[in-house]
């Protein structure tokens, strides 16, 4: 993979029209085989068995209402979603339950009136170079994003000006970058598996979000990017050799944030104090010149790393 600085692709305005005209199923979807809960909306539900079951998520999208749940079963789905509107895109195991972008630029992208979204439960992948396994465009609130497998995608989670997001859970790998938040405040981003990308974490222009027990493991350049973002709380985080020399698990720019507790596979083994730098620097984007060394600590770094919630 190569290496990316630190900017965000574009999407054309174009992207809406590639689902216009579609034809679409005319029936609601239902499985007389199995019997799930009926508390949010209607239920929709692709493949299976099911006499009036849809054969492609995006035509349950279309007709969904807002509040649905579409229910996806077992099968390799090649699509690109487009969510406008808030529903519950759920798998039914997130290891055979698979949609692949078919390399183009997004597996699922969330646009607007989507408040309020959940998707979980998929393997998701395969997208074009600076492709994005999800990507939460402008606007939202209150998406979640939860026990997902996002794999062999450039970006496996992008946000673009957010708030009150929750990404939890997912296991993310062979990615440029494993999740990337642009301009995306008071979010949660708890208990993932960013292992084996690029880069692992890329905050940029994003703060006063939380971090915690978040396993950042064996990613190539760095684990965790901070840019101009500021008041993030980063705390229980297991960091575990990434980056190709030491001080690279972690690094910052033009911000000051909170380290607390975390797991640092290379800080010596010295009880007290338990202390972790994390080098960064200060002064004029456009002049290296002007940079200024400058280190945070973590000042209660853990000895052993801290027992992440896996789920099978």
């Amino acid at each position: 993979m190569k290496k990316h600085p630190l900017i965000w692709k574009s999407f054309a305005d174009g992207i809406v029209f590639l689902f216009v005209g579609t034809a679409l199923i005319p029936a609601i979807a239902q499985d007389t085989g199995e019997v799930l809960p009926t508390s949010r909306g209607n239920w929709l539900y692709v493949g299976g068995n099911g006499p009036g079951n849809f054969t492609s998520i995006q035509d349950a999208i279309y007709h969904a209402t807002d509040g649905d749940t579409i229910f996806v079963y077992n099968g390799t789905y090649y699509e690109n979603l487009l969510i406008d509107k808030k529903i519950y895109l759920l798998g039914e195991d997130l290891y055979n339950t698979i949609i692949d972008g078919y390399q183009y630029e997004f597996v699922i992208i969330v646009i607007e009136k989507s408040n309020g979204t959940e998707i979980k439960g998929f393997t998701i992948r395969n997208t074009s170079v600076e492709g994005y396994g999800i990507l939460i465009n402008t606007g939202h609130q209150e998406i979640t994003i939860s026990n997902n497998l996002i794999r062999d995608c450039f970006y496996g989670i992008g946000s673009w000006h957010n708030t009150l997001l929750s990404i939890n859970n997912n296991i993310i790998n062979n990615t440029e970058s494993g999740i990337i938040l642009q301009f995306t405040d008071h979010s949660d981003i708890a208990s993932n598996q960013i292992i084996n990308n690029s880069y692992g974490i890329i905050i940029d222009r994003s703060s006063c979000n939380s971090f915690y027990l978040n396993e950042i493991k064996n990613n190539e350049e760095i684990g965790l990017t901070l840019y101009r973002s500021w008041c993030n709380n980063i705390e229980r985080n297991n960091f575990i050799e990434n980056g190709a020399g030491p001080k690279t698990q972690a690094g910052f720019l033009n911000c000051l944030n909170h380290f607390k507790g975390n797991y640092w596979s290379d800080r010596k083994s010295i009880p007290i104090p338990r202390i972790y730098a994390i080098s960064g620097k200060f002064g004029d984007d456009w002049n290296p010149g002007s940079m200024i060394p400058w280190i945070q600590f973590d000042i209660r770094a853990d000895a052993n790393p801290h027992p992440i919630e896996k789920f099978q």
